[in-house]
């Protein structure tokens, strides 16, 4: 099995432990993949697509990466209003 099979899995195992109410579409575990990998990754998604799922999902994917929970970080710099990124963070929050 490929890396980035074995990546995509991981990413997939991840996803349904916070139980989203959604599956992953194949541009956001791309994109979670690569960034994974130390690529250098641009996600270009419509809005209300899920490009915020790819960034917060990242520090629970790197946790199981290295076999740890809740230690890794990932900085996020967001041109977002404040009202959206506080209603993602609450709606995040509801599912852990």
């Amino acid at each position: 099995m490929s890396e980035s099979c074995k990546l995509e899995g991981l990413i997939q195992d991840v996803a349904t432990s916070v139980e989203l109410p959604f599956e992953l579409s194949m541009e956001q575990v791309e994109g979670i993949v690569h960034f994974a990998r130390g690529k250098g990754v641009f996600v270009s998604l419509p809005t209300g697509s899920g490009k915020s799922m790819c960034y917060i999902l990242l520090p629970r994917v790197f946790d199981k990466i290295r076999g740890v929970e809740n230690k890794s970080i990932v900085l996020v710099i967001s041109p977002l209003e404040q009202p959206l990124l506080h209603y993602q963070q609450e709606d995040l929050s509801s599912t852990t």
